[in-house]
């Protein structure tokens, strides 16, 4: 009987926390790996640890199979102040690296380790010091482009002390992971910018939820208005470049049948929706946030799926390819799209829809005219997004790459 591989993940956040890693984990499990989590004591994104975790409990605990060990991390604080950010980055990325030093490195043997790398980067380094101490291939799977995450947000005198020690440990983890995973493939030459890795940069995708393979809840959604549909769903926040959206809908509510929809909720929900109605536009809706459970129903109300992101003036921005965009595609409709170029060319090689660049809202208004009624290329483009959902964007693709990678 062969002997199951040994798997240990290496990442700041786990469940109870909601991380992709988390399903990832499970899937392993069930195909027959013996997979260990090294974490932190849960406290996202509340800022305080989770109810029945802390420094003396739940310390170490078994999740769908996986055997997780938690190490200390300051907690990130409910307001999240760059003090205590700081503080969490750094006493996980020291207290996991001891965990390497003097327990996992004497004491535990894995075919491959897995660090999972949603911000910051220095998460990556106890994954790259076991690698080093035990000659085991390392997996480093970012989700950021570091240093730019932090010193595209600062300036002077700051952004000069931040960037000599980010970038010195961002190259430590280049160098010594087996292959570097990026979810966008624009993200390659950002990475090589500075040395060739070109050789270990691998493009594995974020998947996410299949919604037409989702129970639907049986309660009853909001009414939503005869017509053709564009909807937005997820949290609303200040980066989906707000004014554009307003513009765009201005620019069409000249057609009667066409409305807006926006679900979901967000720090920048209230003031969106003001916005909308100080323009007197009755073509747009927000429902707020609902349970995951009901989102099919949403989707299924909906002609078309809207994203959008702000113009990026940094180049690491631009390149990102927002989450939504594959649970639209899972969704099977067509997108139109207001985007940069890293879902933009995910959109275009799929051909599941529409997209101009960001802060264009007058070519998507345009796009929306001109195809709308079209409701043969519609049903075309929202086809061709599940396909592609299904060859690309699944938990089951996701994992078998990281099977592949294991034995390369």
């Amino acid at each position: 009987m062969e002997k199951k591989k040994r798997i240990l993940i290496v990442t700041q956040y786990y469940y109870p926390e909601s991380f992709r890693i988390n399903e990832l984990g499970k899937e392993l499990v069930d195909r027959g790996y013996h997979v260990d989590a090294l974490v932190g004591i849960p406290n996202y994104p509340e800022g305080q640890y989770f109810k029945g975790y802390g420094i003396f409990s739940n310390r170490k605990e078994c999740v769908n199979g996986v055997t997780v060990y938690r190490c200390f991390q300051f907690p990130r604080g409910k307001k999240a102040s760059n003090l205590r950010l700081s503080l969490n980055y750094l006493s996980y990325m020291v207290c996991a690296s001891l965990w390497i030093l003097f327990f996992f490195s004497f004491r535990k043997k894995y075919d491959a380790v897995i660090a999972f790398e949603p911000s910051p980067i220095t998460l990556i380094v106890p994954a790259c010091l076991y690698g080093k101490i035990k000659n085991t291939k390392v997996l480093s799977w970012i989700q950021d482009i570091w240093p730019d995450s932090i010193t595209d947000r600062t300036s002077g005198k700051l952004k000069e002390l931040l960037y000599p020690p980010l970038n010195s440990i961002t190259e430590f983890v280049y160098r010594n992971s087996d292959k570097i995973l990026i979810s966008s493939k624009g993200m390659k030459n950002l990475v090589c910018r500075n040395a060739d890795y070109s050789g270990k940069v691998e493009y594995v995708p974020n998947w996410c939820d299949d919604f037409l393979n989702i129970k639907p809840s049986d309660k009853q959604i909001p009414d939503i208005p005869q017509g053709f549909i564009i909807m937005m769903a997820g949290n609303l926040v200040d980066s989906l470049d707000p004014e554009s959206l307003c513009n765009c809908a201005e620019l069409l509510k000249d057609i009667p049948e066409i409305h807006f929809a926006f679900v979901g909720g967000g720090s920048y929900k209230d003031q969106m929706e003001q916005m909308f109605k100080d323009r007197g536009l009755h073509n747009a809706h927000f429902y707020g946030r609902h349970p995951f459970e009901m989102m099919p129903l949403f989707y299924a109300k909906a002609d078309a799926m809207l994203l959008s992101l702000m113009p990026q003036e940094t180049k690491h921005l631009d390149v990102t390819v927002p989450s939504r965009l594959q649970s639209y595609m899972s969704a099977g409709k067509p997108i139109y799209a207001m985007i940069g170029s890293g879902a933009r060319e995910v959109i275009e090689s799929a051909d599941c829809g529409f997209a101009v660049d960001a802060g264009d809202y007058r070519g998507l208004a345009h796009v929306i005219r001109k195809t709308y009624l079209n409701k043969n290329l519609l049903e075309e483009k929202g086809h061709n997004a599940r396909v592609c959902f299904e060859r690309e964007f699944t938990l089951k693709t996701g994992a078998d790459h990281f099977e592949r990678l294991f034995v390369e």
